[in-house]
């Protein structure tokens, strides 16, 4: 379905919006986790999270107008990318843990459900780019 354009309003990118829900939902749940793990996991949890939303958002801030502009918001949606890695292995890392329940499991879920989103959602973002960027000077 089309939209006027005098109707169309401003919108963000999905992948820095689901960015901002994931690290919402990290800080939401971050004085959630057990007084003995504040500083080894949930601070770790919370800056990665963190890393991801600014990547992803500095990815998307300047207009590209040559090849080098476009290298640099594909670096950044790189490291983005390699972020929400990092924050999947450490919530893998943290379910895995035999004896250790330091937050609901429904709740690491749903990090885990939004990482992988946010992964699908920067890997078509930059093949998307590649395309329309290819011919710039």
């Amino acid at each position: 379905m089309s939209v006027l354009r005098s109707d169309r309003g401003p919108a963000e990118p999905q992948f820095v919006l689901t960015a901002m829900e994931l690290y919402t939902s990290v800080l939401e749940h971050y004085h959630k986790f057990p007084k003995r793990h504040t500083f080894s996991v949930a601070q770790v949890l919370l800056a990665k999270a963190g890393e991801i939303l600014d990547n992803a958002v500095e990815g998307n801030s300047f207009p590209v107008t040559n090849q080098h502009e476009a290298q640099m918001r594909r670096d950044f949606f790189l490291l983005a990318l390699t972020k929400t890695r990092s924050f999947c292995n450490r919530v893998e890392a943290i379910t895995e843990a035999q004896n250790i329940q330091l937050i609901d499991v429904k709740v690491m879920e749903n990090w885990m459900r939004l990482a992988h989103w946010e992964i699908g959602l920067l890997k078509g973002v930059m093949k998307s780019d590649r395309a329309r960027f290819k011919n710039l000077p």
